[in-house]
């Protein structure tokens, strides 16, 4: 920071110079270039995190509707429950934050995130263990898999969202 003084007498403003403003920009750019891909890493595995809890319901619902019917429930309805998000169709609801739960009649139920273009699904399925797909290049997808406790990857060509690398969830 500078004085500043005039011709005509001394004038103390004190102000700061072109230069130290730069700098100051420079490092907020550089503060936000580190934050913001830690913070989309925070968001989807929120979002994830919610998903998952979901399915955990929906894997206790079906166990239960398993043993009072002895078959698997193929729509949410049958489940009886109320459940987090709108109910898009007997088989579909969409949770806050994008994500999308999937009730199958081949006995897997699905979770997949629709605003990241599907780059990132997670199957449960009975007596199988439960699995996050990551689409191979999408690197926000693969670490909040990681993050959620995923081991044991393996690529996949051939998966829903194309190719994947597959991971097994704890």
């Amino acid at each position: 920071m500078q004085n500043k003084s005039s011709a005509l007498g001394h004038l103390d403003v004190k102000a700061f110079t072109l230069i130290e403003l730069l700098v100051v920009v420079l490092i907020i750019g550089i503060l936000a270039a580190v934050a913001l891909p830690q913070y989309t890493l925070a968001v989807e595995k929120a979002r994830m995190s919610e998903a998952m809890i979901a399915l955990k319901q929906i894997k206790t619902a079906q166990e239960s509707y398993f043993l009072a019917n002895g078959t698997r429930a193929t729509t949410f309805e049958e489940l009886d429950f109320e459940w987090p998000g709108t109910v898009i169709a007997n088989n579909h609801i969409k949770l806050p934050g994008g994500m999308h739960l999937v009730i199958n009649a081949s006995s897997y139920t699905y979770a997949e995130n629709k605003k990241c273009t599907n780059t990132l699904v997670f199957y449960y399925a009975e007596n199988q263990p439960d699995l996050c797909h990551a689409k191979r290049d999408d690197k926000v997808a693969n670490a909040v898999c990681k993050s959620l406790g995923g081991y044991h990857p393996t690529n996949a060509e051939n998966c829903s969202i194309g190719a994947c690398t597959v991971y097994t969830l704890p």
